[in-house]
């Protein structure tokens, strides 16, 4: 069922705000929804893309007082809940805006706690960014107040609105619950936390959990340790479709016999979805027959859903690798942004981004060469594309475009860091024969010195459905090999070595003869364990190591000596401005983790008195000195009591998103501190699954592996400096070790 606009208000209708005073929520829930059908009509009269509920929100809750707002979200949930999931509002035209009143809510007070962050300049910010390379890692970018909600929300308020927000049903692509984490525990409370776990465990075992929250937290790592029993796992199976991503992070870190349990709750999941008794029989007991999610899920949905998820268990495709459309059409307008206004992408990247589009989604022709006309004003590009046949677009092989920099890999490039003069060849290995060479080579370095160092790095295209390992980049003192994963050469089988790429990757990675330098490479092998899932070595390999971590080690050996200001003045000038914490924590990731903007935002905003347990308005008690203290200031005195011996109420440090610490922008940073120049990074989104690769993607990923070897060997002489071995250094580092996949068996 979907509300007109017809129905709308006189004050909805002039733009005034709702008339919140004086309303019970029933009332005030209706003229919620018909404001929202008005808006969002008017909205898409005007113009196409995402409504923002932001206005709405401030529409409706800035006439009412903070206080009472808190408790308003709650009475309003209430009142929406009881309207149930078919009544849908918004606009038939448009069925992206037809959602529940739940769902409706869950958008607007979300929006509003999340509240924008305006940069605040001063003129000496100013001239310095005017006066700095925009290559230079350490400009300074503008001052950021960071903002507060309006409405605060205490630990009673969170738990509330945290238990009504896992009843709403979402679509499972929706990725509002990054920010309900934040906005109901903006500090990382740990207490908080602990409170939510409860509430959760307890909406699993009663059934009352929509399949979008229950997901969302399976695959959280504070959430999911709170889960003791795999049998979660079946009611997940019977709420919806599971990737094997989440089930994988589920399992991580878990027993052998929680692993076990689980693949058997797998088990059986797959013989229910052949047997219709067996299906219902088997339906978690907890979850009740009204549940909204249930009355979705058939034999033959159940049945469809466990078969992609079990071949995409065992590393078969279960599905194309076609990128998805909207992400397609994001990826096309922010890069055609770099390249026509920020002017920070080069037209051979554009031309590869749209035809690696346009060879996968054809559809978007049509909009590409409109968006190429109306937004970018290049009119000969546009007509370029417009007589393109999509059809006939292969999806790898792309043609190079005229705009191509047909120039040296080994070139150097002004203001960046470039090869030092003894790298003689960047080579690209495509054959059999090839790799053997390569093998060779690391063999008569590891005969002559009784090992070799080797930097490492891996390159991925993000513009497919599933990411995978595309190039492997191996550098040793004269030479970088480029090893590209996609030949059709290493795709051959025989019984004494099995698939060629996979043999010399399984040597590769389990020599302990060869020293393996990367910079956090726990990414770019989960990538290479996409491409060779039976490879065990990129599970847990051997003498492997992270730079950036070598990097800590030493500046915290140096700071505790008396002359290491000297040492590190003498070694590295651009050392001079940043003290042990910060490059430490720039360099090596933070313990919490996640990969929501919106928390770094706010993260660091919320004092920790602001978040503890509300008490009522009325309450008050005598303190020592018999004066009276209201509620709230005897929270604030009770946290502090606490926080003297136990650190658990005091804010953490906000997690860190992987827009803020993706290897290349720590590596590029790390290069410019220790070796005086930064990484060109203009080729870091390419199109890396592209063959033949472009002088300056083949220049980029050499440089990525090479850069690490450069790294190694200042390392060392800075080591040597402070009489210590980086054998020693090595050798402290924790050896990486990931749990394999849950159905998968090595021989």
């Amino acid at each position: 069922m979907a509300a007109s606009s017809s129905a709308m208000s006189t004050s909805t209708e002039t733009g005034e705000g709702p008339p919140t005073s004086a309303m019970s929520a029933k009332e005030l829930m209706d003229v919620i929804v018909e404001s929202y059908v008005h808006d969002v009509t008017n909205f898409y009269e005007r113009e196409r893309g995402r409504f923002v509920y932001r206005e709405l929100a401030k529409k409706v809750f800035d006439p009412i007082q903070p206080e009472k707002v808190r408790d308003l979200y709650v009475a309003l949930l209430d009142v929406a809940a009881r309207d149930g999931p078919n009544f849908r509002y918004g606009i038939q035209e448009f069925p992206a805006t037809l959602i529940t009143k739940s769902e409706l809510l869950l958008n607007m007070i979300v929006s509003y706690q999340l509240m924008e962050s305006k940069p605040i300049e001063d003129k000496s910010d100013k001239e310095r960014q005017d006066k700095s390379s925009s290559n230079d890692p350490k400009r300074k970018k503008p001052n950021k107040k960071p903002p507060s909600p309006r409405v605060v929300l205490w630990i009673p308020d969170s738990c509330e609105l945290f238990e009504r927000f896992l009843r709403i049903s979402l679509i499972p692509e929706h990725r509002i619950w990054k920010q309900i984490k934040f906005i109901l525990n903006p500090t990382s409370d740990r207490k908080i936390f602990e409170r939510m776990a409860v509430i959760f465990e307890n909406a699993v075992e009663s059934g009352a959990i929509c399949f979008t929250p229950l997901v969302f937290l399976m695959n959280d790592s504070i959430f999911s340790k709170h889960i003791k029993s795999p049998s979660i796992l079946r009611q997940a199976l019977y709420l919806g479709k599971l990737k094997a991503t989440t089930v994988e992070s589920f399992v991580m870190h878990r027993s052998q016999e929680f692993r076990a349990e689980c693949r058997e709750i797998l088990r059986q999941a797959e013989l229910a979805s052949q047997d219709l008794v067996k299906f219902e029989s088997d339906y978690p007991k907890n979850i009740s027959l009204d549940h909204v999610e249930r009355r979705q899920m058939t034999l033959r949905v159940f049945r469809e859903n466990v078969n992609e998820l079990m071949k995409s268990l065992r590393g078969e495709l279960t599905s194309d690798q076609l990128i998805n459309v909207s992400w397609a059409a994001a990826a096309i307008k922010k890069y055609s942004a770099k390249t026509y206004n920020e002017k920070t992408w080069k037209e051979e990247q554009l031309y590869d981004l749209i035809w690696t589009v346009l060879s996968q989604r054809g559809k978007l022709k049509k909009f590409v060469c409109e968006h190429l006309e109306k937004v970018c004003h290049d009119y000969g590009a546009a007509h370029y594309w417009s007589r393109m046949y999509p059809a006939s677009m292969d999806k790898k092989h792309i043609p190079f475009s005229a705009s191509v920099s047909k120039v040296d890999p080994l070139i150097d490039i002004p203001d960046s860091l470039n090869f030092p003069k003894e790298v003689e060849s960047i080579n690209f290995v495509t054959l059999e024969q090839q790799l053997h060479g390569v093998s060779e080579v690391l063999q008569e370095s590891i005969r002559s010195n009784g090992h070799v160092v080797v930097g490492i790095d891996a390159e991925w295209s993000a513009y497919l459905a599933y990411s995978r390992a595309s190039i492997l980049q191996l550098a040793v003192r004269n030479a970088v090999f480029i090893i590209d994963i996609e030949s059709k050469d290493f795709e051959g089988q025989n019984q004494t070595t099995g698939n060629k790429l996979e043999w010399f990757v399984q040597w590769f990675f389990s020599h302990e003869k060869i020293i393996k330098i990367g910079f956090q490479f726990n990414e770019d092998l989960s990538q290479l364990r996409a491409v060779m899932r039976k490879c065990s070595a990129l599970y847990e390999p051997k003498s492997l190591y992270c730079i950036g971590k070598v990097v800590v080690d030493l500046l915290e050996k140096t700071e505790m000596r008396a002359d290491g200001g000297k040492i590190k003045e003498e070694l590295f000038p651009n050392l001079d401005n940043g003290t042990f914490p910060e490059i430490s924590n720039e360099f090596v990731p933070p313990e919490y983790l996640d990969d929501d903007e919106e928390f770094l935002a706010y993260g660091a905003a919320a004092e920790p008195s602001e978040f503890g347990n509300r008490t009522g308005a009325d309450e008050s008690v005598e303190s020592k000195d018999g004066e009276r203290t209201d509620g709230k200031e005897r929270e604030k005195k009770k946290e502090k009591e606490i926080s003297k011996s136990d650190d658990t109420n005091k804010p953490r440090r906000p997690m860190e998103s992987p827009a803020q610490r993706t290897i290349q922008k720590g590596l590029s940073s790390l290069c410019f501190q220790i070796l005086g120049h930064a990484l060109d990074k203009t080729e870091q989104c390419s199109v890396w699954n592209r063959r033949p690769l472009r002088p300056l993607q083949i220049r980029y990923a050499a440089m990525d592996a090479y850069c690490i070897l450069m790294l190694y060997d200042k390392c060392a002489e800075w080591a040597s400096r402070l009489n210590v071995g980086m054998e020693h250094v090595l050798d402290a580092q924790t050896p990486i070790k990931a749990h394999l996949p849950l159905l998968q068996e090595f021989p």
